[in-house]
């Protein structure tokens, strides 16, 4: 784990390989549970899924998908603005909390 992690908690949004050791698996179980449909990501930042930190929580709790959710489909066709304005919004809130 981070020092950055240890020091202010986990993000909102994880990357795969962070969002494996926040879920204590291997991130080959977070790809299979994407491909089954177990979980959800919340799109993509490089060539690395982002998942909710609420979403890997339900995940983990085996709490079903709900399915009026979006899919990864349908997010695929939203901008990727929104996911780049999330991001910033994130970051802007961590900023507030680290003064």
């Amino acid at each position: 784990m981070s020092d950055a992690v240890a020091t202010y908690g986990w993000p909102a949004l994880l990357r795969t390989p962070l969002a494996a050791t926040y879920a204590a698996c291997s991130r080959w179980t977070i790809s299979r549970a994407v491909r089954e449909g177990k979980l959800m990501p919340a799109g993509r930042r490089g060539n690395s899924l982002v998942f909710e930190r609420e979403e890997l929580d339900r995940w983990m709790r085996g709490d079903r998908v709900d399915p009026q959710a979006p899919t990864l489909d349908r997010r695929r066709h939203e901008s990727t603005e929104s996911l780049a304005e999330t991001m910033r919004r994130v970051r802007a809130a961590g900023a507030r909390g680290r003064r």
